[in-house]
């Protein structure tokens, strides 16, 4: 019974995704229900590969309207979301994902952030730049660091 688990958890099946001109081809493992049935993909198993091929656009500088829209949605930000993180205007997001502005390097750097981030189960970048554009008040007294 125990190799016919290892089996079923074995069984891989092909996902084909294409982003800004790029075929991104990958095994990932299916999943079966007790039957046998074939029932698909885990979420988190998708996220993963999303956020795998969002780094891959980053880390090779795919800035093109149609990965800037790829990694916005594997983010799971709506322009306007993304916009205020970015501190431009949701028309600039448009403009950026229908490839009638170019999305400048720097900006494109802070998205592989994000989604390196978004991958390690973090948020520190999309957790910074708010800050830095809510310009909270900071104390007046000293700020006792611990440092390991």
């Amino acid at each position: 019974m125990a190799a016919r688990k290892k089996a079923a958890a074995a069984k891989t099946e092909e996902r084909r995704v294409s982003v800004g001109g790029v075929l991104f081809v990958a095994q990932l493992p299916v999943v079966s229900s007790a039957s046998g049935a074939h029932e698909g993909w885990l979420d988190e198993t998708l996220e993963r590969h999303d956020l795998a091929i969002g780094a891959w656009l980053v880390e090779h500088g795919a800035r093109t309207g149609d990965s800037l829209r790829w990694l916005r949605k594997t983010l799971g930000m709506k322009a306007l979301e993304l916009a205020e993180v970015l501190g431009v205007t949701a028309e600039t997001i448009s403009r950026w994902e229908n490839d009638r502005l170019e999305v400048d390097p720097i900006t494109w750097v802070v998205l592989g952030a994000i989604v390196r981030d978004r991958a390690a189960g973090e948020t520190h970048t999309v957790d910074a730049l708010r800050a830095a554009h809510s310009r909270p008040k900071l104390p007046n007294t000293a700020v006792r660091l611990e440092i390991a």
